[in-house]
């Protein structure tokens, strides 16, 4: 399904969402695979290599082992937090796409207000794409399994400029494994944590926003390894839901799973490029037609 469209006239008229994994971050910050530690204690437990953290993770059974495993993987993030460079060009390809993405929201005549809400799910538990969304002075919220309960009344509040009186592109974070504090362990034993409940209660209110009339679903840096994400998602195109899909090279294409690639549209750019930035050069492009 790899026919999509899009025009001026359709991006000033839907709901944006967007869904991020690792890969959006591009080299700013290490994929699971760069996690070395962790995988050394993989294959040291599992007695062979590694190649795919999440399916070794899949693979322990000793509740020691898992609770090991965890540590290990918390201080290696937390150590790659703590080295992450913001004025790297992945980073930089993210503010381009959001300073895009605020212009169309704020610029479409025919958007009505609660239109100009951009939902992002990410798969992440860096800070890094709140912080740049703050950084240029947009008006963020930010739910997280630990926050939610707390936060949740945010979901549909949208920022309002007093002085021209009107409403502002408004952003909701939504953060489905966890943030810096809590981390959801990747792998099937992410749902034995105390936090699940909450998990899916964001997961649900994605799946409500997805279903709304207009919807539209950007994906960046997801392999497609999320069950539930994936249903969520399926069922929501089947009502209505336009899902584009950027990947950064064949590798990534290949990795969709099949269901998805029957009712996605793909965009492989195949090229040095991030994603980010190729989305950001198409919608532009679309723009000023």
């Amino acid at each position: 399904m790899n026919d999509l469209k899009l025009t001026k006239e359709t991006l000033s008229s839907v709901n944006i969402n967007f869904l991020f994994g690792s890969g959006v971050n591009g080299n700013a910050l290490g994929q699971f695979n760069s996690f070395t530690r962790t995988i050394d204690f993989l294959s040291k437990k599992l007695g062979k290599k590694v190649d795919n953290l999440e399916n070794a993770l899949d693979e322990l059974t000793l509740e020691d082992d898992i609770n090991t495993a965890r540590k290990i993987f918390d201080d290696e993030f937390e150590e790659k937090i703590s080295k992450i460079d913001m004025n790297n060009n992945s980073i930089k390809n993210i503010k381009i796409l959001f300073f895009t993405i605020n212009k169309i929201v704020e610029k479409s005549e025919n958007r009505v207000d609660s239109l100009k809400q951009v939902n992002i799910y990410t798969l992440n538990y860096d800070d890094i794409v709140i912080n740049i969304l703050r950084s240029m002075g947009y008006f963020v919220n930010l739910i997280t399994p630990t926050n939610i309960d707390d936060y949740k009344k945010y979901y549909d509040i949208l920022g309002y400029d007093t002085k021209y009186k009107r409403f502002v592109p408004s952003y909701v974070i939504s953060k489905i494994h966890g943030d810096n504090k809590n981390k959801i362990l990747p792998g099937k034993y992410k749902f034995r944590d105390d936090l699940v409940s909450k998990i899916y209660e964001i997961i649900f209110k994605m799946k409500e926003n997805l279903l709304k009339d207009n919807s539209l679903l950007f994906v960046i840096g997801y392999a497609g390894n999320d069950a539930d994400i994936n249903c969520f998602i399926i069922d929501a195109v089947k009502k209505g839901l336009t899902v584009v899909w950027y990947c950064y090279c064949d590798a990534d294409v290949d990795k969709i799973p099949e269901e998805l690639k029957e009712v996605i549209n793909i965009v492989n750019v195949k090229s040095e490029k991030d994603s980010t930035l190729k989305l950001s050069e198409d919608l532009e492009e679309i723009c000023q037609k």
